[in-house]
């Protein structure tokens, strides 16, 4: 496949060391690779600025690129694609693309896809996605609420997690996707793992979004308790919440701090009495909480869904918060009607409910 086609992997992580020693790995394990390097760094006044550094094997150019925003976004729609068209001038037998320190793959996939179909990126071949994690501090960007590490996990075909302890690793298998494939060494030969499949971007978007994401691949070894709670012989633990009914908009508002507990992540969708029509995510990293109007639901079916993974907390308190925070079946049979026109609790986090 790759006969004609340059690969284009695309690289995330959290710590920038973890990742420098992933590029040179892959460059001198690929010959003739080159690796475009994003980072927003500080200028002399203190003001983020992109720099964009080409490294090789035998060297590396670094340019200052000025930008509207200084963001990872404005990074991928302004620098990204010129970047790598510049490269293919060279003629590399491969381009690594490491995204911004905590930028997601997501949006850097989505932009890099639609290059390639309108012909900007002709030529190239979009691969497997890679992220870079430091295991051994990994509890600790999670206690810090960092929901990059998470969005990061989440969205690699391929993880390279170095160090950490057995927690940890419990961690990220609860939360990598069910395909994904895990190395443990940054100086493991990834990029051949990464160019062997191609990146497919409506699976990259079915577990990132909302209404359509599941759990992720399971911890080795856990044994369920009699709740249907999965528990590791680390004490790290993950759960399944689910029903048909709403939530209750104040005692959702009410319940938030539990669900969302400090050592725990958590995601998933719900939808409420009040604006039946949207589909409303959730995600919480150790009691930073998220809420926001994910789209709308494709069908008649509707249900409130919750992945919780635990690594310093009680699994117990979370379940009942969540059930308390649902309609009644007696309220869920009352129907809609009583809900239009009432004060919405959520409103400053959702918006105002449409009609």
């Amino acid at each position: 496949m790759f006969d004609t086609l340059v690969p284009l992997a695309v690289l995330a992580s959290t710590d920038p060391i973890e990742r420098d020693v992933a590029i040179m790995t892959a460059l001198v394990d690929a010959p003739g690779y080159v690796a475009i390097v994003h980072e927003l760094l500080p200028d002399s006044s203190g003001e983020p600025e992109l720099i964009r550094r080409v490294v090789t094997p035998s060297g590396e150019s670094r340019v200052t690129v000025p930008l509207e925003h200084a963001c990872a976004g404005c990074a991928m729609r302004e620098d990204a694609v010129p970047a790598i068209v510049e490269q293919l001038d060279e003629h590399p037998r491969g381009i690594v693309l490491a995204l911004p320190i905590g930028a997601e793959l997501l949006p850097a996939t989505r932009t890099l896809s639609a290059a390639v179909r309108c012909g900007a990126l002709n030529g190239t071949c979009l691969v497997g996605t890679t992220a870079v994690v430091a295991a051994r501090h990994l509890l600790d960007a999670l206690d810090d609420g960092d929901d990059a590490v998470v969005a990061q996990l989440i969205g690699a075909a391929t993880i390279i997690a170095p160090g950490g302890g057995r927690a940890a690793r419990d961690v990220i298998d609860a939360l990598r996707s069910p395909s994904s494939s895990v190395l443990s060494d940054a100086c493991a030969p990834w990029l051949s793992r990464a160019v062997s499949v191609t990146h497919d971007d409506e699976e990259l978007e079915r577990i990132c979004d909302p209404e359509t994401m599941g759990r992720g691949h399971g911890m080795p070894r856990a044994e369920a308790m009699p709740d249907g709670t999965m528990v590791a012989p680390s004490g790290v633990w993950e759960m399944e919440l689910h029903s048909e009914l709403p939530f209750h908009p104040g005692r959702l508002l009410h319940a938030v701090r539990t669900m969302g507990a400090l050592g725990a992540v958590s995601r998933g969708r719900f939808w409420l009495p009040n604006r039946p029509d949207s589909v409303c995510g959730w995600e919480s990293v150790s009691g930073q909480v998220c809420i926001g109007v994910a789209g709308a639901w494709a069908g008649e079916h509707r249900q409130t869904y919750m992945t919780v993974i635990g690594y310093d907390t009680d699994p117990s308190a979370i379940r009942s918060a969540f059930a308390a925070a649902l309609l009644t079946p007696r309220e869920h049979a009352a129907g809609l009607t009583p809900w239009l026109g009432q004060p919405d609790p959520l409103a400053q986090y959702l918006g105002e409910p449409a009609g």
